[in-house]
C-alpha cells in the first residue's frame, strides 16, 4: 500500500510541480510539504483538501 507521502510525491511529479509550486497551491511552506513527502508529519484533513483541490484528485487518494 502507498502512504500519503509517497501519494503526494507522485501526484506533484505528475504535475512538474516542485514542492514550492505545491506549497504555494495549498498555503503551506516548502519545509512542511517536505515533511509530509518523508512522512515525518502528517497533513491535516485541511491540508488533505487543499492538496486534493490544487491536484484535481479524490481527497480519499490520501487517506488509502
Amino acid at each position: 500500500m502507498i502512504n500519503i507521502g509517497e501519494r503526494i510525491i507522485q501526484l506533484r511529479k505528475a504535475r512538474n510541480w516542485s514542492q514550492d509550486d505545491l506549497a504555494k497551491r495549498v498555503e503551506a511552506s516548502r519545509v512542511m510539504i517536505g515533511k509530509y513527502e518523508r512522512d515525518d508529519n502528517s497533513p491535516s484533513v485541511e491540508v488533505i483538501v487543499k492538496l486534493a483541490k490544487a491536484t484535481g484528485c479524490f481527497s480519499g487518494l490520501f487517506t488509502w
